[in-house]
């Protein structure tokens, strides 16, 4: 079966690009383009530096790379900025709002009772109450009747 297939197309999938695949099936010459031969790929100063992540983003791999080293994370936990995790969990909070632009005002819950139903071992009560000013949620309450200590 592997007599079949073409000399480039036989070497390990991690050493494959674009251009390498495309001139194994030949179709360099079917589209009217000009690919550089995988020697000459190889020897590109942006493919020769990084290795594959095991993606199979051929020669776009040492872009997307770059890309992603240029957009590190200030506030990542594994950064090394933060001693603990509820350290993070502060500063991450903090952040969220500030991005949010959300800062209700703390609410009496003031939670009022709508309806209570007697559901056999349980009694289920709806509620709404105060989540922020002017915002009220419904809920349910679910109390068992024979709960014991």
């Amino acid at each position: 079966m592997l007599a079949a297939i073409p000399t480039a197309m036989q070497t390990p999938p991690d050493s494959h690009s674009r251009r390498t695949f495309l001139s194994a099936l030949g179709l360099t010459t079917a589209l009217g383009t000009a690919v550089p031969s995988a020697a000459s790929a190889a020897d590109s100063p942006l493919e020769a530096d990084l290795p594959s992540p095991g993606a199979d983003l051929g020669s776009l791999w040492p872009t997307v790379q770059r890309i992603a080293e240029q957009q590190r994370y200030a506030d990542a936990f594994l950064d090394g900025r933060f001693a603990t995790f509820p350290e993070f969990q502060k500063a991450a909070r903090a952040k969220l709002f500030e991005l949010l632009q959300y800062r209700p005002e703390p609410v009496n819950p003031a939670p009022e009772l709508i309806e209570k139903i007697d559901c056999g071992e349980y009694t289920r009560e709806k509620i709404l109450f105060s989540t922020s000013p002017g915002l009220r949620v419904p809920a349910y309450v679910l109390v068992p009747k024979n709960l014991k200590g």
